[in-house]
């Protein structure tokens, strides 16, 4: 609680030195002023996204060894956005995704095609960045934020090794286990061996591959939206420029410090589009949009999760012998 708590307080405080900083009214003006017709297309592209998202998780759940319909989840995706936006961090949605899908399906193999999904998800989005960076014009920050990517991206790499590699898994699994002994965690180490196990299954090149690309045409196509609320209050960035700026603002929200990402978001913007020409009323007003988009589509979440929710019993995957390459889920 106390923690929480200190979150709000540094949200808050970050908030009120950037509004400090930058006039009110001018945000305000920008918001006002807003093209409608870009907001719009910002909005209207959340929807591809949240389609392929949900796809790209089939195909890794299925490669675990469970089966779902696409429809739910889709559910599952918006009703992780909603607890994204009311809880603290920006990973809680993905936590509360898992928990509830877990309940009529099998949790070893969510939390298994979870992790793989979240480290390919930071792997396609780095890889974006580190592209656009190499091919942008030159800025004063443009090394330092390369090299901050590339080493996070590195480190990312190293865990895919971890997660799709036998002997590096192996490892992860002992150093692990003899951690949770050390601490006389023995119960979680037993309750943790089937998440280990469903982790080996996801080792399928075919299904690995697909999700990737999936996952690089869902981050393109999120970037697009991007541009649609950048356009809208007038910040003429590249849609280049935008490939590496939600990389970066994107891995600072991470950062355990605010309700949500709170102030760092904001924050971020102002400090990286101020790099590019953009005026801090501007980027703070980008920001905001953002975040309004955000909330639009976290109530269809708010209503799934207390309203309608669906109790189908989840299938297991039928296993086609087929090659790698084809190991897929379709919808």
């Amino acid at each position: 609680m106390r923690w929480l708590a200190a979150r709000i307080v540094i949200s808050g405080a970050m908030l009120g030195w950037l509004l400090h900083r930058i006039n009110l009214g001018t945000i305000v003006d920008n918001l006002l002023h807003a093209s409608l017709e870009w907001v719009l297309w910002a909005n209207l592209l959340t929807v591809p996204v949240i389609v392929l998202v949900s796809w790209k998780w089939q195909i890794l759940l299925r490669a675990a060894g469970v089966r779902e319909p696409l429809g739910r989840l889709i559910r599952m995706n918006l009703i992780g956005g909603f607890y994204s936006l009311i809880l603290p961090g920006e990973e809680t949605g993905q936590l509360a995704k898992g928990v509830i899908l877990a309940r009529h399906s099998k949790g070893d193999a969510v939390a298994a095609s979870i992790v793989v999904d979240e480290i390919l998800g930071t792997i396609s989005i780095f890889t974006i960045a580190l592209a656009a960076l190499a091919v942008t014009h030159p800025f004063p920050l443009r090394m330092v934020i390369a090299s901050a990517i590339g080493a996070m991206l590195a480190l990312f790499l190293l865990l895919l090794a971890g997660a799709i590699d036998p002997r590096l898994g192996g490892l992860l699994r002992r150093l692990s286990g003899g951690l949770l002994r050390l601490l006389r965690l023995r119960r979680l180490e037993s309750w943790l061996a089937p998440f280990w196990d469903r982790l080996a299954a996801c080792r399928q090149p075919g299904p690995l591959c697909a999700a990737f690309a999936i996952t690089v045409a869902a981050h393109l196509v999120a970037n697009l939206s991007v541009l649609g609320t950048m356009r809208a209050v007038g910040a003429q960035v590249a849609f280049v420029d935008i490939c590496w700026v939600v990389a970066a603002i994107s891995a600072l929200v991470t950062i355990p410090i605010t309700v949500s990402g709170f102030g760092v978001r904001e924050g971020a913007n102002v400090i990286i589009l101020g790099q590019l020409g953009v005026a801090g009323s501007q980027a703070l007003a980008v920001s905001l949009l953002a975040f309004a988009i955000g909330f639009v589509w976290s109530l269809p979440g708010a209503v799934l999760q207390f309203g309608l929710r669906s109790r189908q019993p989840a299938r297991e995957a039928v296993q086609i012998p087929v090659s790698d390459d084809v190991h897929l889920a379709l919808p």
